[in-house]
């Protein structure tokens, strides 16, 4: 008989100590499994911002013709100046303003109107742009940018392209197209940069604002 209690039905208490012991076993099975979503989740997250961040850059050459663009058609003048200058030279820009008295703020203020009115003067309500080819400017070509950019802007180029560009300008009554083909820097530490000096083609309402900060 006494055998029977010892080999028969578990105590409550061995029971308990089972379910637990399965219980800590599920557990330690659920871990691993989530730790590898964890790890599946932060490779795939870190994969999507390397694509993303890929064709950003790929892409990077053609900012500064939209943000001129943008700046033209919103009479933004700071989005101007950045699209073109380096900051060295915008800062030789804020130094002379502020030498004939005017603060950045309103020297910025004032160049805003100066954009609205040389799109009037020319009749253009909107500007869009496509960029639909480039080619990378190589050999002398590319030194001659190289040089004229750092003598006149203070800014060290390592790559150029030649941008063929298609806007549209939008007239009272009608649309216009022009196309040519402009050059994009990239300067060092500053991104792209449009320098309208070194292009193939010149276009008035590109010409005007870039007269702006003579």
């Amino acid at each position: 008989m006494a055998r029977f209690k010892l080999f028969g039905k578990k105590s409550e208490k061995d029971e308990k100590s089972t379910q637990n012991n399965e219980s800590a076993t599920a557990e330690s099975r659920k871990k691993p499994n989530i730790l590898r979503w964890i790890i599946a989740a932060a490779v795939i997250i870190v994969a999507a911002a390397l694509i993303i961040s890929i064709i950003t850059a790929s892409g990077a050459y053609k900012n500064p013709v939209k943000d001129t663009v943008k700046g033209i058609n919103k009479g933004n003048y700071e989005r101007i100046l950045n699209s073109m200058y380096t900051e060295k030279y915008i800062s030789g820009i804020q130094q002379n303003a502020e030498t004939s008295g005017l603060s950045w703020k309103d020297y910025i203020k004032k160049n805003d109107k100066a954009v609205e009115s040389a799109m009037d003067g020319l009749g253009i309500r909107k500007v869009k742009a496509e960029i639909v080819a480039k080619e990378k400017m190589s050999g002398s070509n590319f030194e001659r940018i190289e040089t004229y950019y750092e003598n006149k802007y203070s800014g060290d180029v390592r790559k150029a392209y030649r941008v063929e560009v298609d806007f549209t300008i939008k007239e009272k009554g009608q649309k216009v197209s022009q196309k040519g083909w402009l050059c994009v820097v990239k300067v060092k530490n500053e991104g792209w940069k449009l320098c309208i000096e070194k292009s193939d083609s010149s276009f008035d309402f590109i010409d005007a604002v870039a007269k702006i900060s003579d």
